[in-house]
């Protein structure tokens, strides 16, 4: 009997509020409303079927996710059905067919929307695991070298499938949306002051949807995958756009500026030449002068620093990959130093090429390469190298205009190299060795900082895309043509390369923690034949650590404002990476990552098995560690050490 009374009270509460929000016509509302809902369910059932973890859709895991996703849903659609609601409101009564076809011709653009929209997000999902985010920000800004990078990734047949496909989708939800409207736009008008009413309350709810809806509303659970599918690729995006830098002191967990600073001195004191000095009571707390090792000052060398495209650990045989994609980066370390457990910060290429040249942790929101050095100090490694002498060259093969890299390279000291624009690695470095040639005639030393492309899908046959083994193993071969030129030049014997990646690949399953260790592991290998000694290092390390290491081998002293530290000497003592997700940052040191998030909020995780630590006087102090970074790296950035540059 209470079940039945709870059921009549339920459908009566809801038939009046339907009433409220939707008289005569205005009921059309209600309709679209749910439409985009179901639209949207069901693509998150398809991502769910992409994903390929059956777990996903047990009970308990997908109707939360559902239920989450259908509340960011209606918050989007209440942008939308808002001017739709006056446009009814004011509808005349007398001709209805004239509204019937005006509401038509609107949802021809809004549903070509819903299904384009939708096959990106399918796109997106494909390669990245997660909704839209700060990367198709990028591609609003830079459209046409966003399509070069997808045409050459997926191939001209899948992009038009994929703009079929929408087409498709969007004239099939144009049918059975007017056939939903029709009756609903042909009834009464409803009075007047009702309609006003229902107008009034449609145009409050993206009101109401701004202050109440936070993009962490969709982080319910510790499965990635999971609260990706909660999320709505619209808010995502809108969130990515207004968000583009948070302020670190309002959205993370902040301490003390005093034992921030004084924790972080201590933490780098170890490279100084006076590390006892207060670093607190300095005006650039990260400012220390690094003493070289060796007498005899600057060892003037080259440097040729090849950044490889998305080169994971995964695909390297002397990191334990049993494939053989890797057969020239495995023969070079065998006669150079290579670093075996060195963590990429980001799954993204941009973050890493900031890690790599400013040597700073990365942003959270990963908005990178558009921060700029100010007056104070040398930041770039190009700033320390000019001031010893150097020529500082950038080469890339990709669109440098994406990601806003040219502008970047040149604001931290770079000489840009320009290319014809998109070309492959063979090409890039036919552009590369005459110009260090050039500059070596001239008696000029060059750091020449060279970024392939192979692995964003670069070749391929018929329009067709690379594999991601042949894309390993293309990279690798250019490398090896490159080296093999190389070796015939003049100035090899007066050179140190080093090969590193500028991202991990992310190939770990969708759904594991963002912050699982090995999928950040990335190669680092410094070769010089008779200057640098062979071997093997074991040590635990970042990418911000190759700029200080660099300049160690080079035996020089200056003066440093690097987050990073040298791995051969401070690194052994201080074995620790940082890592970032999005909006998570992460620390690892001793077998824990620290995960900072927004509103606060933090996650201590055991790197090994994912398990959720308790807090204690060990994990306490590696938080303290995390925030010194993070916060101290904000706190510059803000001071104006590092700058917006856009």
């Amino acid at each position: 009997m209470r079940v039945l009374v709870f059921s009549f009270a339920l459908r009566r509460s809801l038939h009046t509020l339907a009433n409220r929000i939707g008289p005569g016509r205005m009921r059309a509302l209600v309709t679209l409303l749910a439409v985009f809902i179901f639209f949207n369910f069901c693509l998150r059932l398809v991502l769910a079927v992409q994903n390929g973890d059956a777990q996903l859709f047990a009970p308990q895991r997908l109707i939360p996710a559902l239920s989450v996703g259908a509340l960011f849903d209606a918050g989007v659609a209440s942008y939308f059905l808002a001017p739709i609601a006056w446009l009814l409101a004011f509808s005349s009564s007398r001709n209805s067919g004239s509204l019937i076809r005006l509401v038509g011709v609107l949802m021809v653009p809004v549903c070509l929307l819903w299904g384009w929209v939708a096959c990106l997000e399918l796109l997106f999902w494909h390669d990245h695991g997660v909704r839209f985010n700060m990367i198709v920000v990028e591609w609003l800004f830079y459209p046409h070298e966003a399509f070069d990078q997808l045409l050459s990734a997926h191939g001209s047949q899948t992009l038009g499938f994929l703009l079929c496909l929408g087409l498709g989708v969007a004239a099939l939800t144009w049918v059975a949306l007017m056939r939903l409207l029709l009756p609903r736009l042909g009834a009464r008008r409803g009075r007047k002051r009702e309609r006003y009413i229902a107008a009034l309350l449609w145009s409050l709810a993206p009101v109401l949807s701004y202050h109440m809806l936070d993009v962490s509303a969709k982080d319910f659970s510790g499965n990635a995958a999971l609260n990706e599918l909660a999320a709505n690729g619209y808010f995502e995006l809108a969130h990515a756009l207004r968000h583009s830098e948070p302020d670190y002191a309002q959205a993370y967990k902040t301490l003390p500026h005093e034992a921030v600073a004084r924790k972080l001195a201590l933490e780098l004191a170890a490279s100084a030449s006076q590390p006892s000095q207060p670093v607190a009571q300095s005006p650039e707390p990260l400012a220390r002068d690094v003493v070289a090792d060796l007498p005899g000052g600057d060892q003037r060398r080259h440097v040729v620093l090849v950044t490889l495209d998305g080169m994971g650990a995964e695909f390297v045989g002397a990191l334990g990959d049993g494939r053989h994609l890797t057969p020239t980066l495995d023969a070079l370390a065998a006669d150079g130093l290579l670093f075996t457990r060195v963590y990429a910060t980001s799954r993204r290429g941009t973050v890493g090429q900031e890690a790599l040249t400013l040597s700073v942790p990365p942003s959270p929101s990963g908005r990178v390469l558009t921060r700029v050095s100010a007056a104070v100090g040398a930041v770039s490694l190009a700033d320390v190298l000019r001031s010893k002498g150097y020529e500082s060259l950038y080469f890339y093969a990709g669109n440098d205009h994406l990601g806003n890299m040219k502008p970047f390279f040149a604001e931290h000291g770079y000489g840009v190299v320009p290319l014809p624009g998109a070309v492959d690695d063979d090409e890039l470095y036919r552009q590369v060795l005459p110009e260090i040639h050039r500059q070596h005639a001239l008696g000029q030393t060059v750091l020449a900082q060279i970024m392939t492309r192979s692995m964003r899908g670069a070749g391929g046959r018929a329009g067709q895309p690379l594999g991601i083994e042949d894309m390993v193993r293309d990279t690798d071969a250019a490398l090896g043509r490159f080296m093999a030129a190389a070796r015939q030049q003049a100035w090899f014997a007066q050179t140190i390369f080093v090969f590193v990646a500028d991202r991990a690949t992310a190939s770990s399953k969708r759904g594991a923690h963002p912050m699982t260790l090995e999928d950040y592991r990335i190669p680092l290998l410094m070769y010089a034949p008779g200057r640098v000694q062979p071997g093997r290092v074991d040590t635990v390390a970042s990418q911000i650590d190759v700029a200080p290491t660099v300049l160690a081998l080079l035996n020089m002293s200056y003066r440093s404002h690097f987050f990073g530290q040298n791995i051969l000497k401070e690194g052994v003592k201080h074995q620790r990476a940082l890592l970032s997700d999005e909006r998570t940052v992460g620390y690892y040191e001793d077998g824990v990552v620290v995960e900072l998030r927004p509103n606060a909020r933090y996650r201590l995780v055991e790197a090994g098995t994912g398990k959720v630590l308790k807090p204690d006087a060990h994990t306490d102090e590696l938080l303290t560690d995390a925030i010194s970074y993070y916060q101290m790296a904000a706190e510059s950035y803000r001071s104006g050490r590092l700058r917006n540059g856009r």
